[in-house]
């Protein structure tokens, strides 16, 4: 049983897919699954795939698109089984249903860049193992070689992921015998999956159904969720759930920043902007929109400048950029500068300066000091290949909270008065020996 909670280095990129992957050996050519098919389906892509049970091989799975690319996933797969002729082999199930597939080549033999990829059938290079990628979740497909790209709500981008499946070897013997051996689920609740919403909200989700969800806020009393909690400082969250039946899932522990309000922020000026892409919706709180500097007519050169009246004082401890979400590189920053001011008009010297990556995830420049500002300038100097223009989907800061102003935490919910849970999150009178959680940690009677 793999029980994995995926808690990516870095949070907000684009990537296609997120999961496990491991290859199987030559001769592993026998694929049955259930979940929807017989043809490939994606997120964006599944409605003509219906539910059922299906066998094929995996020298089948492969499709001569005209300009190679991604194939032979499949969504809302509840079990996929490979096999050798003599019925030996492997079955995996997801109780929580999966994306999966079962290929004979490897993406990144095929694609590392659109500029470096194979670009006809010819040069398409295939293996004799079976690689099997197995994922919580994929990416949409989009139509981007005729039409628009993915849609935001088919997006993937890099979070925390809750993702658990089993293996179980075949013989031929039991491979007659598929669907029954993987009806199987662990009496173990799923992670307690916690994210900050746009508002400045915090969220809890999991995927065992009819579970209850138990937190605690920076060491304090566990108590039960309800409802989104509104707490916008920096804080340390640890959560886990119970079910009826169930173990109780393991304790799970978040950090979330400072929460940073943009709705209020106000430019103030940018030295050019692109009509539909202004420089508002380089902080509008929204990655599917981005600020572009002009590029019909006038192509004015870097360096491009913004500044941004935030609205109120910060205490700065870093400045945030995230690039343009939508495939394309253009704009995507170099060398920048940044520069904070309380009143904006006196900037002095620059407090971040640097060169980004070549990524589509947000990335941070962390200054030497925290700096008291309002004002805050963003200065692009170069763009990553060299060309004219500058873009940005969300630019922000990181900040530390002003201990004059904390409020106190608003959950709906009246505090524990025991403090000592068992693992099924209820309350505990007179622990005796045993295991117990307390303040968030689990301590041995």
């Amino acid at each position: 049983m793999v029980n994995s909670l995926i808690r990516p280095s870095t949070e907000g990129a684009i990537i296609p897919k997120m999961g496990f992957r491991l290859e199987m050996p030559a001769g592993m050519e026998q694929l049955a699954w259930f979940g929807r098919g017989p043809w490939d389906s994606y997120r964006d892509r599944k409605e003509a795939c219906l539910p059922a049970i299906y066998q094929s091989t995996v020298t089948d799975q492969r499709e001569d698109y005209i300009l190679p690319q991604e194939h032979g996933t499949k969504q809302e797969v509840r079990w996929l089984s490979l096999a050798n002729d003599e019925g030996v082999g492997m079955l995996f199930v997801a109780p929580d249903q999966m994306a999966a597939s079962a290929v004979h080549f490897r993406a990144e033999d095929n694609y590392t860049d659109r500029g470096n990829r194979s670009r006809h059938t010819y040069q398409f290079k295939t293996c004799n193992t079976t690689v099997v990628s197995l994922d919580a979740t994929t990416r949409g497909l989009g139509n981007a070689s005729c039409g628009p790209e993915v849609l935001d709500r088919y997006e993937l981008r890099m979070a925390t992921t809750a993702f658990r499946f089993f293996l179980i070897p075949l013989t031929s013997s039991i491979l007659p015998q598929t669907s029954s051996k993987a009806r199987v689920d662990l009496p173990l609740c799923g992670f307690v999956n916690c994210e900050r919403q746009s508002n400045g909200r915090i969220k809890m989700t999991t995927t065992t159904k009819n579970a209850e969800i138990y937190y605690s806020i920076d060491g304090g009393e566990f108590q039960k969720y309800t409802t989104t909690i509104s707490h916008h400082d920096a804080c340390t969250i640890q959560a886990y759930c119970t079910a009826e039946g169930l173990l109780a899932s393991p304790v799970v522990t978040y950090d979330f920043d400072l929460f940073i309000n943009k709705s209020g922020w106000k430019l103030v000026s940018a030295d050019s902007q692109h009509s539909g892409n202004e420089a508002k919706l380089a902080f509008d709180g929204k990655n599917n929109t981005f600020w572009h500097t002009e590029y019909q007519g006038s192509e004015p050169q870097c360096p491009h400048t913004l500044i941004i009246d935030m609205a109120a004082q910060y205490k700065v401890t870093a400045f945030t950029y995230l690039a343009r979400q939508d495939g394309s590189q253009n704009g995507m920053v170099k060398a920048y500068e940044v520069y904070l001011s309380a009143d904006g008009q006196t900037w002095g010297s620059a407090v971040a300066t640097g060169e980004f990556k070549n990524t589509t995830s947000q990335q941070v420049a962390k200054l030497r000091t925290p700096k008291v500002a309002r004002y805050l300038k963003f200065v692009a100097k170069s763009e990553i290949n060299g060309r004219a223009w500058t873009s940005a989907a969300e630019v922000g800061i990181q900040a530390e909270a002003d201990v004059t102003a904390i409020q106190p935490v608003t959950t709906g919910q009246k505090p524990r008065s025991l403090t000592v849970y068992d693992l099924q999150g209820r309350p505990v009178s007179r622990p005796t020996k045993g295991l117990y959680l307390t303040q968030g940690k689990k301590i041995i009677k």
